[in-house]
């Protein structure tokens, strides 16, 4: 019953102290789960973390119509690739040059197999530095996930450092 496997996890969790790992956090879902489930909503089928993901896919894409934002040609710079959706998304929208970091090892070398023409990179981001800049970055529903805040310091400082002039950081929470 998975239902009752989720609420005896959940109520270990809160009872047994311990530190917050994302590193190790996110390998163990996406090892376990390498689906919408493994970074969606646990308790949710993935027909039902699809259908969420889906709603919330329409609502970006108006909001960058809104905003007058085209992905085509661009370069595009994802924080939290996870599992792939916003690398298809990307891919669909025709973006010319794509590079996801995830911090799961596991999500990293499954979305290379996947998306050869594509670029991964694994690490925290509030410890990647690079000299490549882009037009679009997207971290969408990642904040939320990056719980020091000397870390989230220095994961802005990335964003505002890899952001062309004139670019556009998409984010979400």
């Amino acid at each position: 019953m998975p239902g009752l496997k989720w609420i005896l996890q959940a109520v270990i969790e809160r009872i047994l102290p311990h530190k917050y790992d994302p590193a190790r956090y996110w390998e163990k879902r996406l090892r376990g789960n390498f689906n919408l489930i493994g970074v969606g909503n646990r308790r949710y089928s993935e027909k039902k973390n699809r259908e969420m993901y889906d709603v919330k896919k329409n609502i970006f894409s108006g909001v960058l119509k809104n905003m007058n934002i085209d992905i085509a040609g661009k370069k595009v710079l994802e924080i939290g690739c996870g599992v792939g959706y916003w690398t298809e998304y990307c891919m669909d929208k025709k973006c010319a040059d794509y590079v996801g970091i995830d911090i799961s090892e596991t999500a990293v070398r499954s979305l290379q197999e996947k998306y050869p023409g594509y670029r991964f990179i694994s690490g925290d981001v509030s410890e990647l530095k690079m000299d490549e800049r882009f037009d679009i970055i997207l971290m969408i529903d990642v904040t939320q996930h990056i719980v020091d805040a000397g870390k989230f310091k220095k994961s802005m400082e990335f964003v505002k450092s890899s952001l062309e002039k004139n670019g556009h950081f998409l984010v979400t929470s």
